[in-house]
């Protein structure tokens, strides 16, 4: 099968490593080719993606009205001639005309459905995606987002024991407006107010909002409790997850949760806002605790229980199976193959 992924472009955010994950595993058994749009291209990234897919970078310059780079790919497109168009982010189908079936990856509970009824198949990344599709008046397919299960690290102080001090860490983009960031900042506040100060926060990631969260640290006197580690690869995240007593995902939008499964992998018992997203990650909320979202004090609440309490020995080896069961990359890649031959008439 001959299949052409595009994108705007290939920065190190969850839908384009994602893509990577997903094509390295597709280009052993199928033909495939990787489009970038912009000149948004993180040259590590980049050198990850299999040899054996050939990437097109057509160097477009954000917010440019030329039409010189959309020529140069629907050309190479009619020549290349894919049986599945892969479509990943919104804003580029009206672009494109070239022969194959078009599909459409919706990474976020934010698209905006315009361009829904131009593809031949949408995929959610979650039953919540799905749910909020399906409001915008159209159907999709769930296929889970994955993770390389494998190569997680495991916690090896099992079983997990009351600890006198509690690592906590918490990843994701610096941007609270989704990532929520500064809810947990505002829990540990709550938890200072109560002088309970036996725990250290590392805050893994990088963004708009990083000079906003060191000064809300600063404010609150959090500076020994609190680090801002910067951003760090998945290679480093994989191998020192193991290391923390408990991941916190504080999101305020998420639409799946990717980092929780990660944490799930690694043995660690993990504490999420309830949002759909990442309720649907942690079983409905049998594999891991959860709070409201946006609410600093149930959050600070939960934090402190585990801090006195440690975790639910049994929760933690039942979301350590479900992860491995169901969020590997292997069969997240495999699912979209089967999907494609559903589109192209061809199912087995």
């Amino acid at each position: 099968m001959k299949i052409a992924h595009i994108i705007w472009g290939l920065d190190t955010g969850g839908a384009e490593t994602m893509l990577v994950d997903i094509i390295n595993i597709q280009v052993r058994t199928e033909i495939v080719t990787l489009l970038v749009v912009n000149d948004l291209v993180n040259e590590t990234l980049l050198t990850k993606i299999d040899r054996r897919c050939k990437v097109r970078l057509f160097k477009r310059k954000v917010g440019s009205k030329s039409l010189v780079p959309w020529l140069k790919i629907n050309f190479f497109l009619w020549r290349y001639r894919p049986e599945i168009v892969h479509f990943h982010l919104e804003g580029m189908r009206k672009m494109i005309s070239c022969p194959g079936k078009k599909v459409f990856t919706i990474h976020n509970i934010h698209t905006s459905g315009k361009e829904y009824g131009q593809y031949d198949a949408l995929y959610a990344i979650s039953d919540a995606v799905k749910k909020r599709t399906k409001t915008q008046g159209y159907e999709s397919v769930t296929i889970w987002n994955g993770i390389h299960s494998e190569d997680i690290k495991i916690k090896k102080d099992v079983p997990h024991r009351k600890k006198d001090f509690c690592r906590f860490v918490c990843v994701g983009r610096l941007y609270t407006a989704h990532k929520g960031q500064d809810v947990l900042i505002d829990a540990l506040i709550v938890l200072r107010g109560e002088k309970i100060l036996n725990y250290h926060v590392d805050i893994i990631g990088d963004g708009e909002d990083r000079i906003r969260l060191e000064t809300m640290i600063a404010d609150a006197g959090l500076s020994e409790q609190v680090s801002l580690l910067g951003s760090k690869d998945r290679k480093y995240i994989y191998n020192y997850l193991c290391d923390y007593d408990l991941f916190v995902l504080p999101s305020r939008s998420e639409g799946f949760g990717l980092t929780l499964a990660e944490a799930m992998c690694a043995k660690v018992p993990v504490v999420t806002s309830d949002l759909e997203g990442p309720m649907e990650v942690i079983g409905g909320g049998r594999l891991g605790l959860h709070f409201k979202s946006e609410d600093a004090e149930d959050l600070a609440r939960l934090l402190a229980a585990y801090i006195e309490n440690g975790p639910d020995e049994k929760m933690v080896d039942a979301a350590w199976k479900y992860a491995k069961e169901n969020f590997d990359v292997k069969r997240v890649a495999a699912r979209y193959v089967e999907e494609y031959k559903k589109v192209l008439g061809n199912e087995k």
